[in-house]
């Protein structure tokens, strides 16, 4: 009986380690791509932002006082 629980214990402990494992390379590829994406994503802004400008500037509802649709 106590070969099967120390058995038991051992494949729990086995299983807790490869899940805690799975946590953490998941933990890290999350933090890489939430770094690569948030810088992307500051790069696109300032590209957008002015040309969203120059829309609403060449925009004919713009000089009408119309809100597009």
């Amino acid at each position: 009986m106590r070969r099967s629980s120390a058995s038991a214990m051992l494949s729990a402990l086995v299983l807790l380690g490869v899940v805690l494992l799975a946590a953490a390379a998941l933990t890290r590829q999350f933090t890489v791509w939430h770094d690569e994406y948030s810088s992307q994503f500051v790069v696109e802004r300032k590209l957008f932002v002015p040309a969203y400008k120059r829309w609403q500037e060449q925009s004919p509802a713009a000089t009408a006082g119309q809100t597009p649709r």
